[in-house]
């Protein structure tokens, strides 16, 4: 006898054996035809048998649930989330998206494999056997953003990741950062784009500002989306050039008003999805997941089920995942009932035909795992550097100096550039916060190199005090600021002590922390914990001064060598624009 998983489904459709749970009177969300259709669904082996008239297969065993009044919709699908920027593991995320109507996700975990290398895809995909939230991998493309210009905790070539892409969760290639290398026709990166293609998988893009003929080549390759959109111009192009084009509602990056243009020229949305990015824990707790968006588009006048989906079948079909994105016969039952579409307010739960949410709380137990010590020690210093280790000095006889500063700006990641003129003080150059001139430091934290680049910063405003942290894109090195170099070792310091985490230090005592020990990045606290001890970090860090909106999110950015214009990692000061170190210290021309 021939094996076929769905028998049971296919006799449930027909009638001869009873369903496991029907949902009576639903006015039924059709993804395929835009209608709303008040019907039955019932739902045999965690799938859709058939929708419609459900008597004949109510048995003696079959849960029914009455949705009179109720909308049935697909559970929605982020098909772009770096969970690291929740700060939660993936157990703690899901618990907390899914009562916000979230059943898939599709994560690309590029800053966990900058520090723990494939390790990473390993743990996350044991971890989500354990879960009822479907979860996805895109393969990380870029590990690490830029070699040579800094110090990374692992390098990802294609051929490791040979072993990884024909799993059932990973999707394809994540997003391709790397175009340069990919206009260039680089040797590894064309190879890891055709590791993805040869098992017919997708490859994800990451294409800010790239148009012409430039964006044609860069889509010629295979890749067939972006996330990366920031003016209009962008958006029509790489809609008209066949791409998908996710737009962005998360906690730093928001593009959702694109969608305005679409609108007003009455262009398809078919190839338009929406995706977060990046949510951060309180943004999470306080405001959902997908819905803020959801509601937001509606707002721009689109039509609800439009913008249903944007969350559901069109992932679905854009990363070719089977059976997951609609209410219709043999999809997997992952479902969502909702009291009100404009206000997307989520009632209940199903994933794979069970209840798993019901009225925004968790109704199943979800284990809490297990994590070996390999990622939860992950800061290997040389050694913990002193006072003087920070101490930028002079490298020859001089009263006046200028010193180059990245100017960093509120709520961006693009920094911009300044010369000053500052005194020399017994040969060195110290923070002056009075002119919000601060010290930045970089100490490389994999492998016990003893780096330490050193610079200054303008645009925190920090009066007194120093702020650390173990994030810092892409390498995750750990990135300090401070007005004074005391308070900026000892927030290093304790950075150090807690295996990683954000740090708050005034006058020599440690005001706030959050620890972050699961690869410097993630707690392994509930996101209730993390959400309060991240808003009490921020809170200390505005009493010290700083003037940022979310201080350590632009932190957490200052070491990412790839956007302009001016970073730093812990080999130096880098001009992102002229794509070299220059030097903090610079003499002034008599």
């Amino acid at each position: 006898m021939y094996d076929f998983p769905y028998k049971n489904v296919v006799m449930c459709a027909l009638g001869k054996i009873p369903a496991d749970l029907v949902i009576k009177n639903a006015n039924v969300i059709n993804v395929f035809t835009e209608e709303i259709i008040e019907c039955d669904v019932a739902i045999k082996d965690g799938y859709v048998c058939r929708i419609g008239k459900t008597n004949d297969i109510i048995g003696g065993n079959t849960k029914i649930v009455n949705a009179h009044g109720y909308y049935l919709a697909p559970a929605f699908i982020d098909a772009h989330i770096h969970i690291e920027s929740s700060m939660i593991t993936l157990t703690e995320f899901a618990k907390t998206v899914i009562p916000h109507g979230t059943g898939t996700i599709i994560t690309d975990i590029h800053e966990l494999a900058n520090v723990l290398g494939v390790y990473a895809i390993d743990i996350i995909l044991e971890e989500a056997k354990n879960i009822p939230l479907n979860v996805f991998i895109m393969l990380p493309s870029c590990v690490p953003a830029l070699e040579n210009k800094e110090t990374s905790g692992a390098k990802i070539t294609a051929q490791d990741l040979e072993k990884y892409i024909k799993g059932e969760r990973v999707l394809g290639l994540g997003e391709m950062m790397n175009y340069p290398g990919v206009l260039n026709l680089d040797e590894e990166v064309i190879k890891k784009i055709q590791l993805s293609q040869k098992e017919n998988k997708v490859v994800d893009g990451h294409a800010p500002l790239l148009l012409g003929k430039e964006l044609q080549a860069y889509i010629s390759v295979g890749i067939h989306s972006d996330h990366e959109s920031t003016t209009s111009e962008e958006v029509l192009e790489k809609l008209r050039y066949g791409m998908f084009v996710m737009l962005r509602e998360g906690s730093v990056s928001k593009s959702l008003h694109l969608i305005k243009t679409l609108l007003e020229r009455r262009l398809s949305l078919e190839r338009c999805i929406i995706v977060t990015d990046d949510r951060h824990p309180d943004d999470l707790i306080n405001e959902g997941h997908l819905e803020p968006a959801l509601r937001k588009v509606i707002e721009f006048g689109v039509d609800p089920i439009k913008v249903i989906k944007m969350v559901t079948i069109i992932p679905a079909l854009a990363f070719r995942i089977p059976k997951i994105g609609a209410v219709a016969p043999g999809y997997k039952a992952d479902v969502v009932l909702l009291d009100n579409l404009d206000k997307m307010n989520i009632k209940k739960v199903f994933l794979g035909g069970r209840l798993v949410a019901s009225d925004g709380k968790l109704v199943v137990d979800i284990p809490k795992p297990k994590y070996p010590s390999r990622v939860l020690r992950t800061i290997n210093v040389k050694c913990i550097p002193t006072s003087d280790d920070l101490l930028i000095k002079v490298p020859f006889k001089a009263e006046e100096v200028f010193i180059n500063v990245i100017v960093a700006r509120d709520i961006s990641l693009i920094t911009e550039r300044a010369k000053e003129k500052v005194h020399v003080r017994n040969g060195v150059v110290l923070p002056i916060p009075e002119r919000d001139i601060l010290q930045i430091v970089v100490v490389e934290r994999h492998k016990k190199t003893g780096n330490i680049g050193k610079g200054f910063i303008s645009g925190f405003g920090l009066k007194t005090g120093a702020l650390a942290s173990s994030i810092a894109h892409d390498s995750h090195n750990i990135v300090a600021v401070g007005a004074n170099l005391n308070d900026l070792q000892i927030a290093i310091k304790r950075v150090i002590e807690i295996h990683g985490g954000i740090v708050v230090v005034a006058n020599g005592k440690i005001e706030a922390e959050l620890s972050l020990p699961f690869a410097g990045l993630m707690s392994l606290e509930s996101v209730e914990v993390v959400a309060s001890k991240l808003e009490l970090v921020r809170e200390k860090a505005k009493e010290l001064g700083c003037k940022l909106t979310r201080p350590f999110m632009t932190l957490s950015f200052m070491a990412l060598p790839v956007i302009p214009k001016l970073k730093i990692t812990d080999k130096g000061l880098f001009d992102v624009e002229k794509f070299q170190f220059i030097s903090v210290i610079e003499p002034i021309d008599l």
